[in-house]
């Protein structure tokens, strides 16, 4: 990253090194993980297809911890779990998804992702 700073008083010089955060607009701030969903995806269809759930997971769990919310990901880690038939992965999931629909407005997604819920943990 490069920034042009105003430095008036001459604090910073040459070689310096600096921590910064920038902020950002939530449009762009999406490209990252979809960026990183988009290089493991072919990897995770991959060992879905064999069969090996646990591995397919693997490659999503990375970009799940550095973005917990995003969507796609958190979608195909339901969708892996409940194939692999583990409810208590699949429930985590889906409520992460229920809530996020339910903070977007949309009621009938939220819905959706509570009955999946409701049908893999029904107590």
């Amino acid at each position: 990253m490069r920034a042009i700073l105003k430095n008036p008083d001459g604090v910073l010089v040459p070689g310096y090194f600096v921590r910064v955060r920038a902020a950002s607009d939530e449009q762009n701030s999406l490209l990252v993980p979809d960026a990183a969903l988009e290089a493991v995806s072919r990897l995770v269809d991959l060992a879905a297809s064999s069969g090996d759930f646990a591995r397919a997971a693997s490659h999503l769990r990375p970009i799940l911890e550095r973005f917990p919310s995003h969507r796609a990901a958190l979608q195909t880690m339901a969708e892996l779990s409940e194939a692999e038939g583990d409810p208590s992965e699949s429930v985590a999931m889906r409520l992460a998804l229920g809530r996020d629909a339910e903070a977007r407005g949309d009621v009938s997604e939220a819905a959706d992702h509570y009955r999946r819920i409701l049908s893999a943990d029904p107590a």
